[in-house]
């Protein structure tokens, strides 16, 4: 599965954690199975899932190793993500 950061042609804004949440559905996990793979809570998973946790490096390196989607990919998504929120914001 090739995984994209670019959303500049899209009129939404998406969080990187709904990438997250679809890929952790194809895992075949639970919310709060994932949490405990990745030492986050469940209430900070499911933030993160809505955009409103920044997701630092320390957790992209923590997803990669849990989801085998490379922590670059992450931290390009959030990047992407809060820049395109500031864009509309500024509108």
């Amino acid at each position: 599965m090739q995984y994209h950061t670019e959303y500049t042609s899209s009129p939404f804004v998406v969080p990187p954690g709904e990438v997250l949440e679809e890929k952790i559905n194809e895992m075949g996990l639970s919310t709060e199975e994932f949490a405990g793979r990745v030492g986050m809570s469940t209430e900070a998973l499911v933030q993160l899932f809505k955009g409103r946790l920044f997701l630092s490096f320390a957790v992209a390196s923590r997803l990669e190793r849990a989801t085998g989607i490379p922590a670059d990919y992450w931290n390009r998504a959030e990047a992407n993500y809060r820049r395109k929120l500031e864009n509309l914001e500024n509108e």
